[in-house]
């Protein structure tokens, strides 16, 4: 989807995955949530945690119309509300492709 070789989000994914301790068959890598955050602020190209969560948010279709906080009030409470409702505990490449930015490995 959108140019992304699967095999390269899967590699992406569990890179990841294992940078944060998980240790096995990389087709079955996990991340959680909070490791997830962690990555996306603190490793490659940095998000700030307003900007993670605004991403994932509309990712998850919750975000504002247009998808920005522009034309909002941004609400880091809320924010995480959202984010603990709708993002999983745990998931896998399949899991995060799928459910998050929407499209089949």
């Amino acid at each position: 989807a959108f140019g992304l070789n699967p095999e390269t989000l899967v590699h992406a994914f569990e890179t990841v995955a294992h940078h944060f301790g998980f240790h096995g068959e990389t087709v079955d890598a996990v991340l959680d949530r909070g490791d997830l955050l962690e990555a996306l602020q603190g490793h490659g190209e940095m998000f700030t945690e307003r900007d993670a969560a605004e991403y994932l948010i509309a990712l998850l279709g919750n975000a504002p119309l247009g998808g920005a906080y522009e034309i909002s009030e941004y609400d880091a409470s809320v924010d995480a509300d959202i984010l603990e409702e709708k993002l999983p505990e745990e998931m896998t490449a399949f899991d995060f492709s799928r459910d998050i930015l929407g499209f089949d490995l």
